[in-house]
């Protein structure tokens, strides 16, 4: 299966290409429950900042069935990591808050937070600068990852996650 694809119920869905969404609908449909302070269009999702009462929310609502996929895993990965770890350590992930379904649309409503990104993105001309400074939190990061015990979070059960890293980035 080639890299960007996933296999869900028989079909291979893209999960790179996102569409585009309008944005008018898509808050007149999250008005119904939240008050939406901003929505915008990013490649994959339509994101947003979204407030329930005193909580600050973030929207990422998914742009096609293959992005809804991976969109689904990041929910079950924030889900896992949050049951596993503390917010007391140095590392964070976003809490989930909601999901639901924008049509046949995934979405991940979560708590907002705002901190340091554990990399920033870069351009390569700058990229060995920035690794080097961030490669102690890179790789304690990985470690803490590495230490939890984490449930499956993959879509095909029968396949573990090194074995599906390898079969997606081995050309054939």
């Amino acid at each position: 299966m080639d890299a960007f694809n996933v296999k869900i119920d028989g079909k291979i869905l893209d999960y790179r290409l996102g569409n585009k969404l309008d944005i008018d609908e898509v808050k007149s449909y999250f008005e119904k429950k939240y008050d939406v302070e901003k929505l915008w269009q990013e490649t994959r999702h339509v994101v947003g900042f979204l407030k329930k009462g005193d909580c600050e929310l973030f929207l990422k609502l998914s742009t096609t069935e293959g992005i809804s996929a991976v969109t689904k895993i990041e929910h079950a990965w924030n889900e896992e990591f949050n049951n596993l770890a503390s917010r007391s350590q140095k590392f964070w992930v976003p809490k989930n808050f909601d999901t639901g379904y924008f049509g046949n649309l995934f979405y991940l409503i979560t708590d907002l937070f705002t901190g340091n990104k554990l990399c920033e993105r870069i351009d390569d001309k700058t990229i060995s600068g920035e690794l080097k400074k961030s490669i102690d939190d890179i790789i304690e990061f990985s470690e803490i990852i590495q230490n939890l015990n984490i449930n499956v979070l993959n879509y095909d059960e029968n396949l573990n996650y090194v074995d599906r890293f390898i079969n997606k980035s081995v050309h054939k």
